[in-house]
């Protein structure tokens, strides 16, 4: 019979996400740690500030699951209307680290600001 992906999605939209009371993770602190902020402009960390904290909790957490298998990132970024992000596996080799592509999208920086919830500067 095989797996019926339509059942799963159904499964898991029909009894959504449960409410945890999980502690707040701060992607500024994992970038800081990681000597990220070392290199880039205060005008990128306000960019990355606007973005949706659920997101970069979700890119925050696929940046140590990739630590921790010694997996390979690559970012990219396109504009687009709304905020958006795409992950891919990029390597199939079984004796290889895996390798994934991070595609993320959003408004231009400067329309970005203030619109993300994660504490960017408001009518910037």
């Amino acid at each position: 019979m095989g797996i019926k992906p339509q059942a799963i999605i159904d499964w898991l939209n029909e009894h959504g996400t449960p409410y945890v009371d999980y502690p707040v993770v701060d992607w500024r602190e994992d970038a800081r740690e990681a000597g990220m902020f070392d290199h880039i402009a205060q005008e990128a960390i306000d960019f990355l500030d606007a973005w949706p904290q659920e997101m970069m909790e979700s890119l925050t957490g696929l940046v140590r699951a990739a630590c921790r298998n010694r997996a390979s990132l690559r970012y990219s970024w396109t504009p687009g209307y709304d905020f958006a992000m795409t992950v891919s596996k990029t390597n199939f080799d079984p004796d290889g680290p895996a390798e994934y592509t991070v595609h993320l999208q959003s408004r231009y920086p400067p329309e970005v600001s203030g619109r993300g919830g994660g504490g960017g500067k408001a009518g910037a």
